[in-house]
């Protein structure tokens, strides 16, 4: 059994970073969210950054797997990567507190940042006593290593092709830096007048049409399969926290898909709540991305309560735009309005809600 343990260790290391980095792929945004989340990076650069770290993480499990310069180079590189991240998850446990999606199996898994970090001491001391083992290893050349570094960073941005962002780079405001007041502009001045919904949107409107009305907003701020999600999404009766079943497609509505762990999202919750507080709109629902166990903290920090629904990744990836959050504002089933993170503000919205529902 002796003989069999450095085996067993080598190859149980070598799937768990197969298979973390594998998972990381799929969605590749949402891996791509966090490290802009973290502030690790912005959205101009996180697309290569994050496929490299992928592609990283799955090369160093092939090696182990392969048995390739272990002891030498690839060991102690394992502990360095996994060290890097537990610092991330230290920092992301002191700003955001231990709830939460680590995202460390992307979305295939979700641990708490705590979860996460003891599961990397296992892994660092497992390395460390099998370090101490008597193992063989091949350490004959270098070209073995190499062509399959090539082959697994090609396959992953083959898999997950690079797809820079339409409607900008700046990516999540970092939580200490939200706006404590949530009744300033932060968009640039005079964005909302320079994108007024189309004339066919407004004929639609008026025609009674209950279909989501295409291109009634630029191209890099929505595209058509986000469109054709949200139709989809609210053909049929949606239930929310009070157990009450919503007809998105009736009426007046304002939907917000946010990210519970998002900066942005929660600059746009406060924002939300400004605006049913000055309106008396009450008609505003929020799809939250996150667990159950994140909402009350959510709530809190927005000081303000509203119906909400917990989304999975495929709902709140087809229906965000690059980054969250996404804002709609619905008129009887129609795309009335969309703002995301750059241009989202009170007073856009003030001037596309009815005049009659505004105290």
């Amino acid at each position: 059994m002796k003989n069999f343990r450095p085996v067993l260790i080598r190859i149980l290391i070598g799937l768990l970073f197969v298979f973390s980095g594998s998972v990381k792929l799929f969605p590749a945004i949402a891996f791509e969210m966090q490290l802009v989340m973290h502030g690790i990076t912005n959205w101009l650069l996180v697309v290569i950054l994050a496929r490299f770290i992928i592609a990283v993480e799955i090369f160093t499990g092939l090696m182990f797997l392969l048995n390739y310069n272990l002891k030498r180079f690839f060991m102690p590189f394992a502990i360095l990567l996994l060290s890097l991240f537990s610092l991330d998850l230290v920092i992301t446990v002191s700003l955001r507190g231990f709830s939460g999606d680590c995202g460390c199996f992307g979305q295939a898994i979700r641990m708490t940042p705590l979860e996460a970090l003891a599961k990397n001491i296992v892994l660092i001391f497992l390395l460390f006593y099998f370090g101490k083992l008597k193992t063989t290893e091949h350490q004959r050349s270098l070209q073995v290593p190499a062509a399959a570094f090539i082959i697994v960073f090609i396959a992953v941005f083959a898999a997950s092709p690079v797809q820079y962002y339409k409607i900008g780079y700046q990516g999540f405001t970092p939580e200490k830096e939200i706006h404590t007041e949530v009744r300033s502009n932060t968009s640039q001045p005079g964005y909302a007048e320079k994108n007024p919904l189309q004339k066919d949107a407004a004929e639609n409107l008026r025609s009674g049409n209950n279909s989501l009305i295409r291109n009634t907003q630029p191209k890099e701020e929505i595209q058509t399969e986000k469109i054709e999600y949200l139709n989809e999404f609210i053909s049929s009766p949606v239930i929310f926290s009070d157990e009450r079943k919503v007809l998105l497609n009736k009426g007046e509505k304002i939907i917000a898909a946010l990210n519970m762990e998002c900066g942005s999202c929660l600059d746009a919750a406060r924002r939300l709540a400004v605006l049913k507080s000055e309106t008396g709109f009450s008609e505003i629902y929020l799809l939250l991305y996150g667990t159950q166990q994140e909402v009350p903290a959510f709530f809190k920090k927005i000081n303000f309560n509203f119906e909400y629904k917990i989304i999975d990744d495929k709902t709140f990836f087809s229906l965000i735009s690059g980054s969250p959050p996404a804002v709609f504002l619905l008129k009887e089933g129609g795309l009335a309005g969309f703002w995301n993170y750059r241009t989202f503000n009170l007073d856009s919205v003030k001037k596309k809600l009815s005049k009659k529902i505004i105290r």
